[in-house]
């Protein structure tokens, strides 16, 4: 599966959870949700952290070169 249509894919599954909890209310999603949401956060912030320490590294590499 490529990233758009991944990204689809859980736009399309966020949509309709959210509908469910209108419905239905929070309480039979809100173990799920928070599941997910560490799940997210915590992806987020290992890929977040690996983009910016290389993009820290290629600067110094290009700080280097211009001296």
């Amino acid at each position: 599966m490529d990233r758009v249509a991944c990204d689809n894919a859980y736009r399309d599954l966020v949509n309709q959870i959210n509908a469910k909890i209108m419905l239905e209310g929070t309480a039979a999603y809100e173990n799920f949700v928070n599941f997910a949401n560490t799940h997210i956060m915590q992806y987020k912030m290992n890929v977040l952290t690996k983009r910016k320490t290389k993009t820290a590294a290629v600067n110094e590499v290009i700080d280097s070169l211009e001296m």
